[in-house]
Parts: C-alpha cells; structure tokens; sequence
C-alpha cells in the first residue's frame, strides 16, 4: 500500500522525522489495510485446521 501523497507531504511541511513521522501520518493510514490482512489470515488459519480436523490428521 502507497502512503497518499497529501500526507507525506504535510509530514515535509510539518518537519516530521523518524518515529513522529511513523506515528503521526503512515501508522494510521497503514492500519486498515493492516487489521484486513489480519482477521483474513486468521480465516485461511481457522478453515485449515476445521479441514485438517475433519480429513483425521489430528488424532
């Protein structure tokens, strides 16, 4: 995912660096896409072991 351009550019305007620049504009622009990615490979996690389960591999 591409950072939107208005907002790193208001982080040069602002004179943000370093962990102010991680914290204030890219971690909240990051975490939908974060939290998705997420709960979906918490989904694939889950279906694998419900068919693992039922094709008798954990015995």
């Amino acid at each position: 995912m591409t950072i939107p351009a208005d907002l790193r550019e208001s982080a040069m305007v602002y004179k943000l660096t370093g962990w102010r620049r991680w914290l204030t504009p890219i971690l909240p622009a990051i975490f939908p896409s974060r939290v998705t990615g997420m709960i979906t490979a918490t989904g694939g996690a889950w279906n694998r072991i419900i068919s693992d389960e039922s094709a008798g591999q954990y015995e």
